[in-house]
């Protein structure tokens, strides 16, 4: 998970003051991140985020939660799977969009999440994580070339049968 407080880690718990319906927020959330949206009931979610915004007034909380988990997903997920988990988001705190976000005047949620997706820190962000992936591999593959070579250029191998065979045109093709 992640240490408390961790601000890039928007699964990490605030602290012991946070609200259990929050809590509970932030475990859904995490699910559709990880890819198990499936576990989760859409009228418990629902149903938490209503009494979130009516009766705990924690509203400021969820959304500032949405953004975080917005974020955290732009920064690791492609386009189609990203706008995938906002719409998902956004169907689940509909409340939360339709009545807190529009009379308290934050942009609402599909909105942000259009937004965040195309900020210049995260598209950076996502350009440095792949070319890390690129580098890894590339690494990975002159390993396993020295192992590959190493077998392949043995003596009497098909490898070193093909180098001799080229060379011996080479050799024929200048000679003339």
């Amino acid at each position: 998970m992640g240490t408390p407080g961790n601000v890039d880690d928007p699964f990490s718990r605030l602290g012991p003051a946070e609200h259990v319906e929050l809590t509970n927020l932030r475990s859904d959330l995490r699910k559709i991140v990880f890819r198990r949206a499936c576990e989760l009931n859409f009228g418990d979610v629902y149903s938490r985020v209503y009494f979130l915004v009516t009766q705990h007034d924690q509203a400021a909380a969820a959304y500032e939660l949405c953004v975080k988990v917005f974020v955290y997903m732009a920064r690791r997920m492609s386009r189609k799977r990203y706008d995938m988990g906002v719409h998902l988001i956004t169907s689940l705190c509909m409340y939360l969009d339709q009545v807190w976000v529009r009379a308290n005047g934050y942009l609402p949620l599909q909105a942000q999440g259009a937004a965040v997706y195309d900020m210049p820190h995260i598209v950076a962000q996502r350009r440095w994580r792949k070319a890390i992936r690129l580098v890894v591999r590339k690494q990975r593959i002159l390993d396993w070339l020295v192992v590959f070579n190493q077998y392949a250029f043995k003596p009497k191998g098909v490898s070193a049968a093909r180098v001799a065979t080229h060379y011996a045109t080479f050799v024929a093709q200048h000679e003339a």
